[in-house]
């Protein structure tokens, strides 16, 4: 069985392969995504993140680096 911290490392690592474009940066248990489009993709961020019932969240949405940042749910 996984333990906690664990399955927060894989919801970050299935989030990045389902999401799939822009450049991640990893920092602190957070992953800041730069990308060409930041409202298509944070839209399309959202909802992988719901389909796929990830224990994450997007913290902050930054438009002039063109970036936003998703990090692990603390319970």
């Amino acid at each position: 069985m996984a333990t906690n911290s664990t399955k927060k490392r894989s919801d970050l690592s299935e989030f990045t392969k389902l999401f799939g474009h822009g450049e991640p940066r990893i920092s602190s248990g957070r992953i800041d995504f730069r990308v060409s489009d930041l409202d298509r993709s944070y839209q399309v961020a959202q909802r992988i993140i719901e389909a796929n019932n990830l224990n994450i969240e997007i913290v902050g949405k930054n438009a002039q680096l063109r970036s936003f940042e998703v990090k692990v749910i603390e319970n």
